[in-house]
């Protein structure tokens, strides 16, 4: 089906006839205008309201009670019937029933805006009482779907009260950035947020920050939400980094810095330089933090030495781990030992890290693993009397059961590259009674056994001839003899 220039555009007719049916109610309704003023009925019963809303005991339910019987005497469209709701809504927000409120909070603002009962100001406080009053309607909501358009009808109320007042307020940019905040993410709700939603509440609390000489910090924090919902990291750390400057003695929002770049980080190709920058940022966090009295506790600096090792800055590592370990400021346990060693590895300090090991020992003396590991480092320097002697110290202090089969058979190993092949033996036996299935101590043990037979081969072939039985010679002598 086509339409035709007829069917979308109406006939001079119609137009009259649309323009008769407006302007008869308008001009009727502008005669019959409600006056500014209360019945008499009305006007003697006030003074009575107004005890029972604002004198103790305060009588909200007696007061709503003369209100409602009030209402059903005067006229809808009328002062009185705008008066008295407004006085109706303060009740009910007296008892906290903020829903009940708001039908003749509706109705007395609707009849200002006909009418001009109020004057603007007053009209205005009830059009931003009303949209508080749908936010606090539409948290309550529990069907997701009213909720939503009890949001949507707050947000258009705040975005009324901008359009008509003549000086908007921080306020009022700020709860509208927080409707679009809360839609945008269903409160927490949603896997997705919507991005066209966040884009408006940023804007909103743009809008905001043009309106303040000094904006709250709830502001920031608002922006800080917005930019992680959005996936933004850097714009929210430029946030925090203004509410870190602003308020160096918060230590939560050094907190909330510090991971922000720490998720910045971990959301970048390992090696890469954004990744590396991030960690680096994190690392001034931290430091910049601990200046101001935060960050100081074994935990922080054990977050300061992970900065530096997910970012390969091993040196910084050692840094932290060495003076920390020994003044207290890192847990001088085990792993952090074990981890210092590490780090003196990776700048090929060897030699360092042996003796980072041999310190940890003697701190750990029922430790055999921390002999195991040095052991296994004087073996790759080729240092294999060392790194038996090492090995057999862990054997005897006792390891965890899933490494004595690997310790049992290193030690055998050991033992053949100095050419020790029964103790070599021995030990791989060992290790093959506690792992029958491992490869490397079957193959260690076929060598072994190799060399074993052809040692006993060459003592056989270096040994000397043995001589002939006596009895065995004579006659070959005899034979030899001439005959008489």
């Amino acid at each position: 089906m086509s339409f035709t220039r007829r069917t979308l555009f109406p006939s001079l007719a119609q137009i009259s006839a649309l323009l008769v049916a407006i302007l008869v109610p308008i001009s009727l309704m502008a005669q019959e205008a409600p006056k500014k003023e209360f019945t008499d009925k009305v006007s003697e019963s006030l003074q009575s309201i107004g005890k029972k809303l604002t004198e103790s005991p305060q009588d909200f339910d007696g007061a709503i009670r003369d209100i409602d019987a009030l209402l059903a005497q005067v006229k809808p469209e009328s002062y009185d019937t705008a008066y008295l709701s407004q006085m109706k809504a303060q009740a009910y927000i007296g008892k906290l029933d903020y829903t009940a409120c708001l039908p003749p909070l509706e109705t007395a603002y609707r009849l200002s805006k006909a009418y001009g009962f109020f004057d603007k100001t007053q009209e205005l406080g009830l059009l931003w009482m009303l949209a508080q009053l749908y936010v606090q309607d539409a948290s309550s909501e529990k069907n997701t779907e009213l909720q939503n358009q009890k949001f949507s009808k707050a947000l258009a109320t705040v975005r009324d009260w901008l359009s008509q007042t003549p000086k908007p307020t921080f306020e009022a940019y700020y709860f509208a950035a927080t409707i679009l905040y809360h839609q945008a993410t269903g409160g927490g709700s949603l896997a997705e947020p919507n991005k066209e939603l966040l884009k408006q509440a940023a804007d909103e609390c743009q809008n905001a920050l043009t309106t303040a000489i000094r904006p709250r910090d709830t502001i920031y924090q608002l922006l800080v939400a917005i930019s992680q919902s959005s996936g933004d990291q850097d714009a929210a750390a430029r946030y925090l980094e203004l509410m870190v400057a602003a308020n160096p003695k918060s230590g939560q929002y050094w907190t909330m810095l510090l991971a922000t770049y720490l998720t910045a980080a971990e959301g970048m190709p390992e090696g890469s330089f954004l990744r590396n920058d991030a960690y680096a940022k994190a690392v001034y966090t931290i430091e910049r933090a601990q200046k101001n009295g935060f960050m100081s506790t074994p935990q922080d600096y054990q977050r300061l030495f992970a900065c530096y090792f997910n970012s390969g800055q091993f040196e910084g590592c050692i840094d932290v781990l060495e003076g920390g370990i020994r003044n207290g400021k890192v847990d001088g346990d085990q792993k952090n030992w074990e981890l210092l060693s590490s780090c003196y590895l990776q700048i090929n300090q060897t030699q360092k890290a042996i003796d980072t090991l041999a310190e940890a020992a003697k701190k750990y003396p029922d430790k055999g693993d921390i002999d195991m590991q040095i052991g296994y480092l004087y073996y790759g320097i080729e240092q294999y009397r060392s790194a038996l002697d090492f090995m057999k110290i862990a054997r005897e202090k006792g390891v965890v059961e899933s490494k004595l089969a690997s310790l049992l058979f290193f030690i055998g190993y050991l033992h053949y590259e100095l050419k020790e092949l029964d103790e070599a033996l021995e030990s791989v036996n060992k290790s093959l009674e506690l792992d029958s299935k491992s490869q490397n101590p079957k193959d260690v043990q076929r060598a072994i056994l190799e060399a074993i037979a052809e040692r006993e081969r060459n003592l056989k072939r270096d040994q000397p001839t043995a001589p002939a039985a006596a009895n065995q010679s004579q006659p070959q002598a005899a034979a030899q003899q001439p005959a008489q």
